[in-house]
């Protein structure tokens, strides 16, 4: 597994793990016009895939099982997960209790706490987390990369190219059909979730293999990777999302930052700068949901105006998420590495950043 660091990909993550939290304040708060923040999901499952291809074809290819990948991925994803997933049902009781915001009836509520705190979507409501919306993501994380680890590390680059193009034109027929692929949070849209995030994962994985082959670019271009990412994200939508600029961002905007981000380092003296932003996204991502729905109520309660709160609320989950990540996600894995290797199995890259 290489130890090469993508600090500009550390920070174009970051970028958008940020941008969704803005997103679903505006959601929250019903702010006019909405961005275009929902493309940070198509953008972070192509991450994922040159993450993980970069990092571990070669581990995969040498004998590394499926079985032993997915530990590493469990151990990297789940703590935080786990958390989300906490603060998610304290969310939901305290819902049902003082019905504020969107309750569940008590059976509902049941099954959906013990199938969702072991990141298995539920069955008894319309949402596959209720109790943490955004699980529904890192749950179709687990799943392809599991897909990796069994099948996509063995196609060959021209197979894999293939299905690639395959893909694209799925997923360009099923974003028409269905008008626009913010998709995923609700049962009734997760087969197009599936076609999304397996398209974008693709992407990744297709550049892991041939992306790095050209020449480095020089590190100024890394501010146009991160400016071009927050005006794509940040675009405003009023009414639905535009299928066209949807199909664009997705098969040739993206992929375009995707590779600018690879191929251009940020300066030496901004490497702390995007590896805090880097560190900071997952659990940034993983647990503002509930914390957000908890938040606005005493927000409501203290009449603090809603764009007050959204500027309040940015300027502590932004720093808490850097704490979390420094001072329980990596412990915790630190721990378990340190665990596992007592047991004399090699967990070591557990500690990754992918």
């Amino acid at each position: 597994m290489t130890s090469h660091r993508f600090y500009t990909l550390d920070a174009m993550r970051g970028i958008a793990a940020i941008a969704v939290v803005v997103f679903h304040l505006t959601q929250q708060f019903k702010f006019k016009p909405e961005p275009y923040a929902f493309l940070a999901v198509d953008f972070f499952f192509m991450l994922s895939g040159f993450v993980l291809a970069n990092a571990y074809e070669k581990r995969l290819r040498d004998g590394m099982t499926a079985s032993k990948f997915m530990k590493l991925r469990i151990v990297r994803l789940y703590p935080m997960f786990a958390l989300g997933s906490l603060l998610g049902v304290v969310t939901l009781i305290s819902q049902n209790v003082y019905r504020t915001g969107h309750s569940l009836g008590w059976l509902e509520s049941v099954t959906s706490i013990s199938l969702n705190i072991v990141a298995i979507p539920s069955p008894a409501s319309p949402y596959l987390f209720p109790i943490n919306p955004p699980g529904w993501s890192l749950f179709l994380e687990f799943v392809v990369n599991g897909l990796f680890a069994w099948v996509l590390f063995r196609i060959s680059t021209k197979a894999l190219f293939s299905l690639l193009i395959a893909m694209a034109a799925i997923f360009s027929a099923a974003l028409f059909l269905h008008g626009d692929m913010d998709v995923g949070v609700a049962w009734p849209t997760l087969a197009y979730a599936i076609v999304r995030i397996t398209f974008a994962f693709l992407i990744g994985v297709v550049f892991a293999k041939w992306g790095r082959r050209t020449s480095p670019l020089p590190s100024a271009t890394s501010a146009i990777a991160l400016l071009l990412l927050i005006i794509v994200l940040c675009l405003p939508i009023n009414g639905n999302p535009n299928p066209v600029f949807n199909l664009a961002a997705v098969l040739m905007l993206l992929p375009f930052l995707l590779w600018l981000g690879i191929h251009a380092q940020l300066p030496n003296y901004l490497f702390g700068f995007g590896a805090a932003l880097g560190d900071l996204s997952y659990p940034l991502y993983a647990v503002h949901f509930p914390i957000m729905r908890m938040a606005s109520f005493a927000g409501r309660i203290s009449h603090i105006s809603p764009l007050l709160f959204s500027v309040i609320f940015l300027a502590v989950i932004i720093p808490a998420s850097w704490l979390l990540a420094r001072f329980v996600d990596a412990p915790i894995r630190n721990w378990w590495r340190l665990y596992r290797n007592h047991r004399g199995d090699d967990l070591q890259a557990a500690m990754g950043y992918n």
